[in-house]
């Protein structure tokens, strides 16, 4: 029998949400009764993972499938539009709730208390304003308004993009392949080789936009959640 091993907290998440999150390793064996509650142990797995009979037997279950996209890197874009400025937390101010709005319908965290899950992308995207969580933000201003946003970083010869989002009353009018357009400008630029991306399987809204900006899937994930949320944050 596999020797029982202490579960990895996740130190960042337990103190943002105000219960304990676990991160499940499937190579090693955990007494799960021995958690605290309230608690979530998530793992993420290949679609098509041999892992799937495993983690029912083990009563997690699947609260996301992750769609990862991909473009290469190949072309400067020589018209950027002069509408995309690097984003202030300033420019923020008033619009908090209707930006993290944007993603509370697809988040693997839905099922928690509403509004934080609306602050935890606010709060992603100040972070970006001050590089300490992606370490690039640009917003989409008409007017001195911010009408759309992305975030990014950097990791080996790759862009990441983190939060991409246009606000509702501006979608439509192509700001979000304006917004795509310059990123993979900026990764030409600093001789990247490609761009990614992630969104929900669910959201076919955005793996739209990917797709019509020359995006395709490179491949999919699911989250899967093992969690007591007694006394938790129940919605």
């Amino acid at each position: 029998m596999d020797k029982v091993k202490p579960i990895r907290n996740l130190k960042w998440d337990s103190d943002f949400w105000g219960l304990d999150f676990y991160e499940y390793n499937l190579e090693m064996t955990y007494d799960f009764e021995s958690l605290k509650k309230p608690y979530i142990v998530q793992v993420k797995i290949p679609v098509g993972s041999n892992s799937l009979i495993t983690l029912d037997e083990l009563g997690f279950e699947c609260v996301e499938r992750k769609v990862n996209l991909i473009k290469d890197s190949m072309h400067r874009n020589e018209h950027i539009d002069k509408n995309i400025h690097p984003l202030k937390v300033e420019d923020l101010n008033g619009l908090e709730s209707e930006i993290g709005s944007l993603f509370v319908k697809h988040s693997r965290y839905r099922f928690l208390n509403l509004q934080k899950v609306e602050y935890f992308y606010t709060h992603w995207l100040i972070n970006s304003c001050n590089a300490s969580m992606d370490t690039h933000a640009y917003g989409y201003f008409i007017q001195n308004q911010l009408a759309g946003f992305v975030t990014f970083r950097l990791e080996d010869d790759r862009l990441i993009i983190g939060l991409f989002g246009v606000l509702v009353n501006n979608q439509g009018k192509g700001i979000g392949s304006s917004l795509l357009r310059f990123v993979e400008s900026k990764a030409c630029d600093l001789g990247l080789k490609a761009i990614l991306v992630s969104t929900q399987k669910t959201n076919l809204n955005a793996i739209n936009v990917y797709q019509k900006n020359g995006y395709e899937i490179e491949s999919e994930e699911l989250w899967f959640y093992k969690m007591n949320l007694e006394n938790g944050e129940k919605v």
